[in-house]
């Protein structure tokens, strides 16, 4: 698909697979209607920094053979239940244990109920007030599937104003977005190509792209490392989880080849408007960012961290232009020639021609749980927010939305759930353990699937049963809230926090913006905090699956 050649100085690759769901459309006054097939998954935060080429599932080769075997003995599981919920009702509610190990400092809470009657089970600290992290996105997924709906997709469309004629549009094309949070440079590519099947070649009017679908903001939170890549910014166009691949190879000769990217799994493209390079030997900091005044981004490095070659994500703070520029890279590559892009709407008058849409927004939430995307958070949270109305729009105004509607829809105690922005990349929201826990026991009551939308861990000491659940992680705050399912079909709702507030703003104080550097003693609190949520899921998975 595409050219496969790759250019050393900036070039292009063709990347196979297909997302599924996504479809490009192209339709003219005529009535000529084109269909092609976008595909692809979307990088996720936790993706390697390199493409990966498609895996052959097993549903892939078709129905396994079948073999003769004699039927398995299996324990009555109603009966096993029964037994395991009268032992429940029974029980009385657990408090003060002893944790599994002692935190290096601040403070546990958790909250562990029965799903099936609503019981306590056990709780230490449960109304207190942690930093949630990342367990921002199970209220984040709750608000934007009830408002949005789990089948809304989001559609990015392509608008032309004038006739075809010899090739060329006479007039205004524009790329519009609606906030989709994972459309990427392949999905950029079936847009182009359903132009050309129009016959578009040329436009002489200007190129211009609207993102103003969602607020632009050029950083999720301003305290974080200028370089984190999961610290993107956000608009009604993203691209790539507005992020920008850098490659580099040092040379015979000690120099670097270094070059940014507008990569997703199918095609990368050259980063036109993104610069890179490298620190002068005696400037500080590791990382530099910059950005000129017409929206046009570098990036400098410094060669002592770069090794002989290599890759890394970095965040791109400009993203509307970077989708837009983006867009003209391949369509030159694809033979239209498009002018510079500007910002703009679409004017009275105007055509959709080609658009591309989403996967439904029950699966992008399943993802962004999974893998934690920061910027999908953001993207879904603020488009609820926008449907429910409620004046100027920001991270700040719609987290403040969706923590009144989390306290309305679930009947949390006041102050419960305190959110600053819908990922939990923040030191500064707030949510108590039995806030999430009572959030997690009307969702899973209310939707029986909503327990398989959580991500699937592997725990160690965990036995007969599955943990679904969502992880926080944050240097001096942690957190794990979901569902610990037995094999004897009792079903527990569980959060545990634990965060030290203290040396959470001490950090944030003293954090380097454009150093890596951690200090050990952060490091060494999470890896402290992490075992003592796996005793206390070792210690539940004992009594409630066993």
């Amino acid at each position: 698909m595409g050219d496969p050649r790759k250019n050393r100085s900036g070039g292009w690759r063709a990347r196979a697979g297909r997302r599924l769901g996504a479809t490009a459309l192209a339709a003219l006054g005529s009535g000529l209607i084109v269909w092609a097939v976008a595909g692809g998954p979307a990088w996720a935060d936790t993706a390697p920094a390199g493409a990966e080429e498609p895996r052959l599932r097993p549903s892939d080769l078709g129905p396994a053979p079948r073999t003769a075997s004699a039927p398995a003995l299996r324990p009555d599981t109603n009966a096993l239940m029964r037994r395991a919920q009268e032992a429940i009702a029974k029980a009385p509610t657990l408090r003060g244990e002893a944790l599994p190990a002692s935190p290096r400092s601040g403070a546990v809470g958790y909250a562990v109920r029965d799903v099936a009657s609503g019981k306590l089970l056990e709780a230490r600290d449960e109304h207190a007030l942690f930093i949630p992290a990342s367990l921002t996105k199970t209220p984040t997924a709750l608000y934007a599937l009830t408002v949005l709906g789990d089948g809304q997709r989001y559609r990015t469309s392509v608008y032309g104003l004038g006739p075809v004629v010899d090739g060329r549009l006479r007039g205004d094309l524009t790329l519009v977005g609606s906030g989709d949070p994972t459309l990427d440079t392949g999905d950029l590519v079936d847009l182009v190509k359903a132009l050309k099947a129009l016959g578009i070649t040329e436009v002489s009017g200007q190129f211009l792209y609207d993102a103003a679908a969602l607020p632009t903001e050029p950083q999720i939170e301003p305290g974080q490392p200028v370089h984190a890549a999961y610290n993107p910014s956000i608009s009604g166009l993203n691209l790539n989880f507005n992020r920008v691949l850098m490659r580099w190879e040092r040379l015979k000769d000690g120099e670097y080849d270094l070059n940014l990217f507008a990569h997703a799994q199918r095609w990368s493209a050259p980063a036109a408007n993104v610069l890179g390079g490298l620190l002068a030997p005696d400037e500080t900091g590791i990382f530099r960012h910059r950005r000129d005044g017409d929206g046009d981004e570098s990036w400098e490095v410094s060669s002592k961290v770069l090794g002989r070659k290599g890759s890394r994500w970095l965040p791109i703070q400009g993203p509307g232009r970077y989708a837009a520029v983006a867009f003209q890279t391949v369509a030159a590559e694809l033979g239209v020639t498009l002018p510079a892009p500007k910002t703009g709407g679409v004017a009275p008058g105007a055509k959709e021609l080609a658009a591309v849409e989403s996967e439904p927004l029950r699966e992008i939430v399943r993802d962004m749980l999974k893998f934690s995307t920061n910027l999908t958070a953001e993207a879904v949270g603020l488009a609820a927010s926008k449907s429910r109305g409620g004046g100027d729009l920001s991270l700040s105004s719609s987290a403040a939305q969706m923590s009144l509607w989390t306290a309305q829809t679930f009947q949390t105690r006041a102050g419960a759930m305190k959110f600053v922005n819908h990922s939990g990349l923040t030191s500064a929201s707030r949510a108590s353990p039995a806030a999430m826990t009572e959030l997690l026991i009307q969702a899973r009551q209310g939707d029986p699937r909503f327990a398989k939308l959580m991500p699937k861990h592997r725990v160690k000491g965990v036995t007969g049963g599955d943990v679904r659940a969502k992880t926080g992680t944050m240097y001096y705050a942690r957190g794990l809230s979901g569902f610990l399912v037995c094999d004897n079909g009792v079903e527990v709702a569980f959060t545990f926090m634990h965060s030290d507030d203290a040396k959470r703003s001490e950090l944030d104080e003293t954090m380097d913006p454009e150093s890596t550097y951690v200090p050990a003693a952060a490091r060494n609190w999470l890896g402290r905090a992490r075992r003592i949520e796996r005793g206390l899921l070792g210690r539940w998975s004992d009594r409630y699956c066993g």
